[in-house]
């Protein structure tokens, strides 16, 4: 009578492991939250920024600077066309 009373429990224990192990197999885990990152990359630099940082650094003088500057500051401002002005070249409306 023992062993049947300790088939019984151990075919229940194996039952319930099965049925716990299949239930953990059929779900679906949520993979971890990805932990932040504070300002992965550096700031970029502006054109004028990398220009000062290079003549402070000596890497070019003070003409090479004003005229890398200068020009900078041209492209920067918006194009407009002049009064009168078509787009056409003078030299070809005659």
């Amino acid at each position: 009578m023992a062993y049947v009373v300790l088939s019984v429990a151990l075919v229940s224990v194996v039952v319930a492991l099965v049925f716990v192990v299949s239930s953990n197999l059929g779900r679906r885990r949520l993979p971890p939250a990805p932990t932040p990152i504070a300002n992965p990359l550096p700031p970029k630099e502006t054109p004028r920024e990398i220009l000062d940082r290079r003549f402070a650094a000596g890497e070019i003088d003070l003409e090479e600077y004003a005229e890398k500057r200068a020009a900078i500051e041209e492209s920067r401002l918006p194009r407009m066309p002049r009064s009168g002005d078509s787009g056409a070249d003078e030299d070809t409306e005659r």
